[in-house]
Formats: structure tokens, sequence, C-alpha cells
């Protein structure tokens, strides 16, 4: 990251992810629409900021409780969801703290926190109804 703005950027963006991710944890289950494809998404992006949190930054991967394979998608998805949650919140740590070289961060980590940022913000508008649906 060659200016201060960049570095801006980046933390922009790691706030953007963890507040979209919490605000998806917040959802009532009737209100959102997901199926195992979106649970894949949303692994996916735990997938990204797991790389740019253990291999670019150094860290050591967030706690979590254990993952429980049989459940339901929308299950799956929240803990997929929290997780990215943590993720992003430890990476935006890291920077602020100063344990991540800016120039590395720059470097290979753009790709990851882009991904996970526009995921997150097209799942909240396509997949989240403002009116709670009725339980038949």
């Amino acid at each position: 990251m060659g200016s201060k703005g960049d570095l801006q950027i980046a933390l922009r963006s790691l706030r953007n992810v963890r507040r979209m991710a919490r605000r998806l944890q917040r959802v009532p289950v009737d209100c959102l629409r997901i199926n195992s494809s979106d649970t894949a998404d949303a692994e996916y992006v735990t997938e990204w900021l797991g790389i740019v949190l253990c291999r670019v930054c150094g860290q050591p991967d967030v706690s979590m409780p254990p993952f429980k394979a049989k459940a339901a998608p929308v299950v799956q998805f929240r803990w997929f969801i929290q997780k990215a949650a943590r993720q992003a919140g430890a990476i935006r740590r890291a920077i602020l703290l100063g344990q991540i070289s800016k120039a590395l961060l720059a470097e290979k980590a753009w790709e990851g926190l882009d991904s996970a940022e526009t995921f997150l913000g097209s799942f909240l508008s396509e997949n989240v109804y403002r009116k709670r649906r009725r339980m038949k």
C-alpha cells in the first residue's frame, strides 16, 4: 500500500465486511432465503478471509464452536458468517496494531477482501427480506 489512502480503503473494506456479516447474524431466520449454494458461497468468503488472516498476516485462525456438517443450511450459513465477522475483525485489528506489512497486504490480500465484500453486499441486497414470511 503505497499511500495512506490505500490503507484507509483496506480498513473501510474490512469494516464493511464485518458490519455486513454481523448484520446477517441478526436477521431473523424467516427473513432469509438460504440454500446450499449460499452456504457454499459463505464458506468461500471464510476461506478467503482465512487465507488473508493466516498466510498473509501470519495470524492464527479465529476460535469457533464446532461446525455441524449435518445441520440445516441456515445453521451452517450463520456459522460461516459468524466466522467471517471474527476473521475480518482480527485482520482489521492486526492492521491497526501494525502487525501486518502494508506492502504485503496490498500485494496479496486485495482479491480476498474485495471478494468477501462483494459477496456479502450482493447477498444482503438479494436474499434478505424486510418483511417476515408467514409460516404455513
